[in-house]
């Protein structure tokens, strides 16, 4: 998507005028203060910034802050879906240290200082081990900086489970996080690494690859081309394209022999021993059907239909984005994207009950999804506006407590003023009035939200006490 989500307020009547409109919600949601520590020098000119168990370092702007943060904890948590369905176990548990520069200038000379030797075809980034530490320049958000800042938390998140990994395996792994473009919403919107196909299909069409075998055979002083390798025949931006492919195609694939041999894959990253005869044998099967995959035009093309629906859904035409999520549900039945799409489709189209249905399954997939959480409460209350049934006013008050015990300290108020607004559509003024009682008690409350939630409470009291309609 090239337009960025306005920031709305699901959950109060400006949020359901967005709702009606397709407008989107912003992207990164308050969350918990950033703290900023200068008790510790943390570089020259370098602020840092803790969240949690990520620490930043950083020249960066403080209004880039969140966006990096966010880059990074899409990142993390891609990485850490992908490890769990491989099946690795994890070694160890660190932090994740960001090192991120502004301009390339200052990324260079600390590279240059910490000598790293990976960097040559990765310019953007790299991984420090001896300080476990991903290192990235920013460079006011380029998509080549931020897929580089990707790929080496990706990269991060593998070395916690895999103390050794084949260099094949890490550089696809690294890739296939590189690789992902995100929606709106932080999830995932295609996962095909356009860049890294295109090389591949290239050497694939010229016949200048790199046999499967061999690849997975190469260590780190062939795969890299550091001190003492033999001159390669094959440039490491194809071997770094080949690693993505070979790993995308494992995954991808719902043929029963590469499932077979992604299997015996991780199982060789776990215990670092493997069959080599049995492995080139089940490689010389598969490569055909591999580059057939590769090749497929249709492969780039893949989340076309779900960038229709989400552009659809910004252009108010819900009915497209219903029919265009639709297509991108039977090729991609998993993706969170195109459910969330369908989900909003189906709001705006009017059909409350069924799109908090599909809200609700998304909600319970992954607790951290505020937005679903919330959009549950606001379908229902929606509905209930409808039909100014209590039942559906009262499953709105539910869901917007659930919500409301999910979400982080800066949005919990958006959750709390649908709860009262359920609570009044249904009579029921004290409930509302101890609603936004709640809700003025509560940190991280905006100045004119704040205002008018108090001249909501001193209405609510006079109605309960009978001095108005």
């Amino acid at each position: 998507m090239s337009r960025p989500g306005r920031a709305g307020n699901p959950g109060a009547e400006g949020a359901r005028e967005d709702y009606d409109r397709g407008m989107i919600p912003s992207l990164v949601p308050p969350a918990l203060p950033l703290l900023l520590s200068l008790a510790l020098d943390p570089g020259p000119g370098l602020v840092e910034v803790d969240r949690g168990d990520v620490r930043l370092r950083t020249d960066v702007p403080a209004d880039a802050h969140e966006e990096i943060l966010a880059e990074a904890a899409f990142a993390r948590r891609e990485a850490r879906a992908l490890v769990d369905r491989l099946g690795l176990t994890r070694k160890s548990r660190e932090d994740l240290r960001l090192r991120v520069f502004a301009h390339e200038s200052g990324f260079e000379d600390h590279r240059r200082r910490t000598r790293d030797r990976n960097t040559d075809v990765s310019p953007w980034s790299y991984y420090n081990p001896r300080d476990r530490e991903v290192v990235a320049a920013w460079a006011d958000g380029l998509p080549a900086t931020r897929a580089q800042l990707r790929r080496q938390v990706a990269r991060q998140v593998l070395l916690q489970h895999a103390k050794n990994p084949p260099r094949w395996f890490e550089e696809g792994f690294a890739g296939v996080v590189e690789g992902l473009a995100r929606d709106p919403f932080g999830d995932v919107l295609d996962a095909v690494n356009a860049d890294r196909l295109e090389v591949l299909v290239r050497a694939i069409e010229r016949e200048e690859t790199c046999p499967l075998f061999e690849l997975m055979e190469l260590q780190e002083v062939q795969f890299y081309g550091i001190g003492g390798a033999e001159v390669s025949p094959w440039p490491r931006t194809l071997l770094y394209a080949q690693s993505w492919g070979l790993l995308f195609f494992l995954l991808d694939s719902d043929d029963a022999e590469a499932r077979a041999f992604l299997d015996a894959v991780v199982r060789r990253v776990e215990s670092g021993r493997w069959d080599q005869q049995a492995f080139r044998r089940r490689l010389e099967t598969l490569a055909p059907a591999w580059r057939a995959a590769m090749t497929d035009e249709t492969l780039p093309r893949r989340a076309d239909a779900l960038r229709s629906a989400w552009a659809a859904l910004y252009d108010g035409d819900p009915h497209a984005a219903r029919g265009d999520a639709a297509v991108a549900l039977r090729s991609t039945p998993r993706s969170r994207s195109a459910r969330r799409a369908l989900a909003r489709a189906m709001y705006a189209l009017g059909e409350y009950a069924a799109s908090a249905a599909e809200f609700e399954a998304l909600a319970a997939d992954r607790t951290d999804d505020v937005d679903a959480a919330l959009s549950v409460a606001v379908s229902w209350l929606r509905l209930a506006e409808e039909t100014q049934g209590e039942d559906d006013a009262r499953r709105a008050i539910a869901a917007a407590e659930r919500a409301a015990d999910r979400a982080p300290v800066g949005r919990k108020h958006e959750a709390l003023i649908v709860a009262a607004d359920a609570a009044t559509l249904s009579g029921d003024v004290k409930e509302a009035l101890r609603f936004v009682r709640r809700t003025l008690r509560l940190r991280g409350v905006p100045a004119d939200v704040a205002d008018e939630l108090r001249e909501r409470e001193r209405d609510l009291v006079r109605r309960a006490i009978g001095r108005s309609p």
